[in-house]
């Protein structure tokens, strides 16, 4: 497996994609087009087992990944190129892609596959099965993983709400910024490891679930995101948001927030060695096998393209 990537994945131009790909398409090699490089991680399992040369193409975003197969022809329907995108918010309509080979997740991040395969029960006992998480929640994770799924989306439904309600209005309120930490001062790397510091800043104190109230002061008050917000009636936004109405056991927030909650809620009644974001995914995904990728229809079908 190889992966390609600029050095700097959060300013990578769709024209540099273009370029790359008119160079290797005719090439007939297997290429497949992700969102970003946790994608590439969480499909490390399968390609370690390929015997193909498989080459995997951080594109830097849904966006990206789309606009690629509708400018590139030669994508289109293409046996060699598979591309594999979030069902987002904007797909909770079930949109559907024109071409065969480009795939959309069975959840609204790749990273829920995490808790929906049938080896979370394993990362359930080993990490979350501390006596102070139990105790906080009141019961054991690992004997109840549908209780603690439930938990999970009651705690992110405030988060899930204000997203989908950002997009339905076309809010452009920079929710993803808010939680991003820096690896330098000029603030170009993003420390992806470090995320759940700034999250855990929304949290209700007591019953340690997401307070959107804090988070839409975080942002209104943040000098660096005003002007971006300016524009924005906070007071109408809350008004929106408190009549605005979800199931949260069928819509899901993003999976860094998922990946973030489960780090914090470790982090604070665990006892033990602190994680990062990056730290607990990793645990998580060595806690699921090849065959687990069946379960779901998404899944499913990568492996039996990247496997045959």
């Amino acid at each position: 497996m190889k992966t390609m990537s600029n050095k700097r994945p959060d300013k990578i131009d769709i024209n540099y994609l273009k370029a790359l790909l008119d160079m290797l398409i005719p090439s007939k090699r297997k290429i497949i087009l992700l969102e970003g490089s946790t994608d590439i991680d969480f499909l490390k399992i399968l390609t370690d087992k390929s015997e193909k040369d498989i080459l995997f193409i951080d594109a830097n975003g849904k966006p990206n990944i789309e606009q690629l197969f509708i400018d590139i022809t030669e994508l289109q329907n293409n046996q060699y190129i598979l591309g594999v995108v979030d069902k987002d918010f904007g797909d909770i309509f079930e949109k559907k892609y024109e071409w065969d080979n480009i795939l959309q997740t069975d959840f609204t991040s790749i990273e829920y596959y995490y808790i929906y395969y049938s080896g979370f029960y394993s990362f359930a006992r080993e990490i979350l099965s501390k006596e102070g998480i139990n105790k906080f929640l009141g019961f054991q994770p690992s004997l109840d993983l549908d209780r603690f799924k439930s938990f999970l989306h009651t705690s992110l439904k405030a988060l899930t709400k204000l997203r989908v309600l950002c997009f339905k209005n076309g809010y452009h309120i920079p929710i993803n910024n808010i939680f991003s930490t820096y690896k330098d001062k000029q603030r170009k790397f993003v420390d992806s490891n470090n995320r759940y510091k700034k999250f855990k800043n929304i949290f209700d104190p007591k019953l340690f679930i997401l307070d959107v109230n804090l988070l839409l002061t975080n942002i209104r008050t943040s000098k660096e995101y005003t002007e971006k917000c300016s524009c924005l009636d906070f007071e109408k936004v809350k008004e929106e948001y408190n009549l605005f109405e979800i199931d949260e056991s069928l819509i899901l927030t993003n999976g860094h927030d998922l990946i973030s909650y489960i780090t914090c809620l470790y982090n604070k009644y665990s006892n033990s060695n602190t994680k990062g974001d990056r730290d607990i995914e990793e645990i998580m995904r060595c806690s699921i096998t090849e065959e687990m990728f069946d379960e779901y229809e998404c899944t499913k079908q990568i492996r039996q393209w990247i496997l045959n």
